[in-house]
C-alpha cells in the first residue's frame, strides 16, 4: 500500500473460528477490507467460502492460501461477486498455491514483481489495489 499520510493503521482481526485473519483498512473515504484464509484444497469449499464472505460483509479482497489447485482449475472456480485476477499454482508437486480474488465492485490491476515464485519455498501472487481518496476540495480526487 502507499503508507502516505492518509492511511490509518489497519484494525486486523481473526475470525471466530480462525480460520483466517483480516484486515480493515481506512482508505480515505471508506473502509476497505482485505481477507486471508488458508483453506487447505479450495475444490469442496466454494460454498463455506460463500458463507463466510457473506459474514465478513463482502470484503473488498479475498487472499487464498494452499488452494491446491492446478493452473486450468482457477479460472473454473466461481465465487458470486468475485473475480480471481492473480494466482500461483504448483507444477510439479501437490497442493499449496495461492489466488487473490477481488470483489467486482474494486479497481485493481494484477501487479508482477521482479521476483520468481519458488515452488514450495515462496509461493506468492499479488495485486495492485487502486484505493480512490478524496481531497478536501470539492471535484478533485487522487487515485493512489
Amino acid at each position: 500500500m502507499n503508507g502516505g499520510s492518509h492511511w490509518r493503521r489497519g484494525k486486523f482481526f481473526r475470525t471466530s473460528e480462525n480460520t483466517g485473519t483480516g484486515c480493515v483498512m481506512n482508505g480515505g473515504t471508506r473502509d476497505y477490507m482485505v481477507f486471508h484464509l488458508n483453506i487447505n484444497s479450495l475444490r469442496n469449499k466454494v460454498c463455506d467460502l460463500e458463507v463466510l464472505i457473506q459474514e465478513l460483509n463482502q470484503p473488498e479482497v479475498l487472499c487464498i492460501t494452499e488452494h491446491c489447485l492446478v493452473e486450468e482449475e482457477v479460472n473454473e472456480v466461481i465465487v458470486p461477486g468475485y473475480n480471481s485476477i492473480s494466482w500461483n499454482c504448483r507444477r510439479i508437486q501437490k497442493g499449496g498455491g495461492s489466488v487473490i480474488f477481488v470483489n467486482s465492485d474494486t479497481k485493481v490491476d494484477r501487479f508482477v514483481p521482479d521476483v520468481t515464485p519458488i515452488e514450495k519455498d515462496f509461493e506468492f501472487c499479488c495485486i495492485k489495489l487502486m484505493l480512490l481518496r478524496l481531497k478536501k476540495t470539492l471535484n478533485s480526487a487522487v487515485l493512489n
